[in-house]
């Protein structure tokens, strides 16, 4: 259950500097008292969740100073198999990891998610469509969509996977000076994810992810080619 809550913790911080933008790469975290207080957690959540955004290159410790958002957050590297060459890896390799794990990610999601998961992500899924229609930037809310997605699994691996993966995706495109943008088919693969969500049919959800994945190794694949 500790381990549960500190997950949730990370996500609400994630979301603080991703989404909220109420911390910028650079900036310094609350110290711990008024940060615990202000999240309603005890040291030990926060301290785990803090560690588990220090794994990602979320956020770094700094010895006498204290917690800060990572000036490099946008260019996270994986490390969860070490021997590779990540920076030759090309988008659309990243992406078809993706397309491996995805599906699977969203199959067990429903089969594993709680009330309050499913509502989170329904969350994001409405804030996506609500930032298209604005025509405001929506790539990180769509970060979170997945990676809300991949928690549900209630699998750390995969959980850390899908996020450190698609942290890659977007370091590379920075890299490449290229705007990753969210397509408007978008909007119509993640309503019939959500619809497989509420009807509980994890295979309809894992089918769904597949397409989903597909159309963005269509739409950015050939970026780095």
């Amino acid at each position: 259950m500790e381990k549960r809550l500190s997950e949730r913790i990370a996500t609400e911080i994630l979301e603080m500097i991703t989404l909220k933008h109420q911390f910028s790469p650079g900036d310094k975290l609350p110290n711990e008292n008024d940060f615990c207080m202000a999240l309603g957690v005890s040291r030990t959540t926060l301290r785990a969740a803090i560690q588990s955004l220090v794994d990602q290159n979320i956020l770094e410790v700094k010895r006498g100073l204290g917690t800060f958002v990572s000036e490099q957050m946008g260019n996270r590297t994986l490390n969860l198999l070490t021997g590779i060459s990540y920076s030759e890896m090309r988008i659309k390799d990243l992406y078809e990891v993706r397309l491996i794990i995805e599906p699977y990610s969203a199959y067990y999601a429903v089969q594993r998610a709680s009330n309050e998961e499913i509502q989170k992500i329904k969350e994001y899924e409405r804030i996506i469509e609500e930032k298209l229609e604005l025509g405001e930037d929506c790539v990180e809310v769509n970060r979170l969509f997945h990676n809300a997605i991949a928690a549900a699994t209630h699998n750390a691996l995969i959980s850390n996977l899908i996020s450190t993966i698609s942290g890659e995706i977007v370091g590379k495109f920075q890299d490449f000076g290229v705007e990753q943008k969210v397509h408007k088919h978008t909007v119509s693969d993640h309503r019939m994810l959500m619809e497989y969500f509420q009807d509980g049919d994890a295979d309809g959800a894992r089918m769904a992810m597949q397409l989903h994945i597909l159309h963005s190794i269509n739409d950015y694949g050939k970026i780095d080619e």
